[in-house]
């Protein structure tokens, strides 16, 4: 990808007066997962967890002011106990199935992702789809397992995305990380979602090879899909023995606007995707400017 397109994710944040901040015993100095229950969350007030019967009103509440444009699409409630967290996981699988969470176990924080609606649900999955119909046509059908909704524990946090995929056989071993992972959004969730994607590149220790970012603005119209990856970038705190650093980056950014697409073709590696070299007929994963107007038609035409 062209070096314009490239941006290096900060995942640092000055304190938020709406959410405390987890220190440690010894120093208090802030947890490292800190930047988990701040970033992008300005002006998101913490919940207290008192029952899944207020959590369920709640998210009722803040899902039908997201619907009418009144409120952003995460909630944080805190303290929330690991037992608490299974039994409002519970609930999520039978009445809210379309929520996200990401839980910070310093703080015991649960971070709440709340899908903005049908526009949102039908980006991720025919985007899925249009990826799935990709492999397939390679005649590796068999060789990824897509899973939804799977917690994957980080480094004092645990988290679940909208879509991932992971290799064969690695999908056998539920410790494994996935390849590929997708988050979705809206648009004014932009620097929370980047955070989420430098949360699975990070966390994963760069098992998770790329993550796609999907954000919508429906008043413009308008859908984003960026591409984050593992880069090497120079190390500002310069030492003899390490010059350059690893670090989550933007790679590819296309916009869809009324049907023009830039900033296309969207170029997937096939070994990062599948962890092996292709074989005859195989190769990288490419969403060409047809694919991507086609792919925002398909979106646009269920909301008219």
């Amino acid at each position: 990808m062209a070096a314009a397109l490239e941006k290096q994710v900060d995942l640092s944040l000055a304190p938020s007066p709406n959410l405390s901040s987890p220190q440690t015993p010894e120093t208090g100095v802030p947890h490292p997962e800190d930047r988990y229950i701040r970033l992008g969350l300005e002006g998101v007030e913490r919940q207290e967890y008192r029952s899944t019967r207020s959590f369920t009103k709640a998210i009722d509440l803040q899902t039908e002011e997201l619907l009418s444009g009144n409120a952003g699409q995460y909630a944080v409630f805190a303290p929330v106990t690991i037992k608490q967290l299974a039994t409002i996981d519970r609930i999520r699988d039978t009445r809210h199935k379309g929520l996200r969470f990401l839980y910070v176990h310093s703080d015991r924080a649960l971070i709440v992702k709340i899908s903005p609606g049908l526009v949102h649900g039908l980006a991720k999955r025919r985007l899925a789809n249009m990826f799935n119909e990709k492999v397939v046509e390679m005649g590796l059908g068999n060789g990824l397992a897509e899973l939804d909704c799977v917690a994957f524990e980080g480094r004092g946090s645990s988290k679940e995305a909208d879509c991932t995929w992971t290799p064969h056989p690695r999908y056998c071993d539920p410790s494994d990380w996935p390849t590929v992972v997708i988050e979705c959004g809206i648009s004014k969730s932009i620097e929370r979602l980047e955070m989420e994607a430098g949360w699975w590149l990070d966390n994963s220790g760069g098992e998770v090879k790329i993550v796609l970012v999907i954000s919508i603005s429906q008043a413009d119209r308008k859908i984003s899909l960026d591409q984050w990856e593992l880069a090497t970038a120079p190390n500002l705190e310069v030492s003899e023995d390490r010059s350059t650093i690893t670090v989550p980056t933007k790679t590819g950014h296309v916009e869809i606007v009324d049907g023009m697409v830039t900033g296309a073709p969207l170029r997937l590696d096939f070994k990062k995707i599948f962890l092996s070299d292709p074989g005859e007929g195989q190769g990288d994963i490419v969403f060409t400017p047809k694919d991507l107007e086609e792919y925002a038609d398909d979106v646009w035409g269920f909301c008219k």
